[in-house]
């Protein structure tokens, strides 16, 4: 998982050559070295008075190198660290305390030593527990969010020249088959699997509760993602704590649940992440973190029979900032189960089993194969443009802001699209299927398409 290793020079972003060259002067050259600095150290605080930033950068950086392992314990009283032994354990202990920015004064370390691994184990100091608590669960927290990001499914093998075409039903049928699909599931299916394609593409779905599987689907995305995060919005992570997150996984997938429990912290990470796939770190670093992440959001949908802005199929509203709304080129407002479809999914015993591992295995390696190619394309065909056009002139009929952002996610889906064919080339074909498919989304929205004369 880790890019850099503490033996490798020091290079931290936004931090230019001549600093680095004082650093150096005074002895400090690779990541180990930064690492074991005294932040209290007056000769060198002269330097700049982000060094102690810059210590913390580097000690997070070697707790990658070495975490192996973390877990929560069943009651979230423990967090147990597994590390390889390649520093010593005090220098091991403080790496990690950096990475879950934990202040020791508030928990006691039991520290395990074995012939391969360090075991380090937090709890909550019980003399401090009154004023400890809140802390402890931001510690959790991080260490759970730590263990999603490296536990993210990786294709070993080199790439095979040989990959031949897989027909876009078959493909289809491999992502999530234990989900019956029903109501708004096989649409749903459709526009993730094309997310595990693209390039910067943003989804979200609403709905009620236990409507159409949206958590079971975020699910299966985040299995076939080549690296991923799942972040419950409402939580207590800080700005800095959140764009660190985003930069540590640096492309895959997100998983936004409780969209519409977003803080103003949170929003103001994810605004820059959903529209321009950039964590601003300038008060941090000195310069924005630029990603390759694309999101599924999640929310809850509310019942609101007058609301005109949506369908007659759907009574159902959307409760999100439109600011935020704007950046996503797709977005689902599922409808309730029929009397019939909740009937047949309350006696459903899954008969569909998820994927073997064969089966996965042969999607991951499909994937990494067609997200090598970067698809060439000479822009959209009219249609597109007399779509938008007709999309704009009910916009006061659909529930979420009509913007740009609505071509622009026609435009990713057409080179997903391409890129599942295994061809470098945007067909026309590939445009208007993508159209058909945002089009399908925004009829969940309030979208009337405009029946053709004849």
């Amino acid at each position: 998982m880790a890019i850099f290793s503490g033996r490798d020079r020091v290079s931290i972003p936004g931090v230019s050559t001549m600093l680095l060259n004082r650093l150096a002067q005074e002895g400090i050259l690779s990541f180990e070295d930064l690492a074991r600095t005294d932040p209290n150290n007056s000769r060198l605080r002269f330097i700049s008075d982000k060094l102690e930033v810059w210590i913390n950068y580097a000690r997070k950086m070697i707790a990658e190198e070495v975490i192996r392992d973390i877990s929560v314990g069943r009651d979230k009283d423990t967090i147990t660290v597994k590390c390889s032994k390649v520093y010593d354990v005090f220098f091991t202990l403080e790496t990690v305390k950096a990475k879950l920015e934990i202040y020791e004064y508030y928990v006691d370390v039991d520290r395990r030593i074995s012939d391969n691994y360090y075991e380090l184990i937090f709890t909550i100091n019980k003399e401090h527990r009154q004023y400890a608590s809140g802390s402890w669960y931001d510690y959790v927290q991080r260490a759970e969010s730590i263990k999603k990001i490296s536990a993210s499914p990786k294709v070993d093998e080199p790439l095979n020249e040989d990959v031949k075409e897989i027909p876009y039903s078959e493909l289809l049928s491999f992502f999530a088959p234990e989900i019956l699909n029903f109501g708004d599931v096989p649409l749903i299916k459709e526009v993730l699997l094309h997310l595990l394609f693209a390039d910067r593409l943003n989804v979200m779905i609403s709905s009620n509760p236990s409507v159409s599987a949206k958590t079971s689907l975020g699910r299966a995305l985040l299995h076939y993602a080549s690296a991923s995060y799942s972040h419950n919005c409402g939580s207590r992570f800080s700005v800095e704590e959140l764009a660190n997150m985003m930069c540590e996984l640096n492309e895959g997938v997100v998983l936004l649940q409780g969209l519409d429990s977003i803080t103003a912290e949170e929003k103001t990470v994810l605004s820059s992440m959903l529209s321009l796939q950039k964590a601003e770190m300038s008060q941090r670093f000195g310069e924005d973190c630029s990603t390759k992440i694309n999101f599924y959001a999640q929310s809850n949908a509310f019942e609101n029979k007058s609301n005109r802005k949506t369908s007659k199929k759907n009574a159902n509203s959307i409760v999100i900032d439109s600011e935020l709304l704007q950046f996503f080129h797709c977005v689902v407002i599922a409808s309730q189960y029929s009397v019939t479809e909740f009937d047949a999914i309350s006696r459903f015993i899954s008969k569909a089993s998820p994927n073997s591992g064969d089966e996965s295995k042969k999607l991951n390696i499909y994937l990494q194969k067609a997200r090598s190619i970067q698809p060439n394309h000479d822009g959209p065909p009219e249609e597109v443009y007399d779509f938008l056009k007709t999309v704009y002139k009910q916009r006061e009929k659909i529930a979420i802001p009509v913007t740009p952002e609505i071509g622009k996610g026609v435009i990713e889906i057409a080179k997903a699209h391409s890129r599942i064919r295994l061809s470098p080339r945007v067909t026309r074909e590939d445009f208007l299927y993508a159209l058909g498919l945002v089009q399908e989304c925004l009829k969940t929205c309030g979208f009337q398409p405009v029946e053709k004369k004849d």
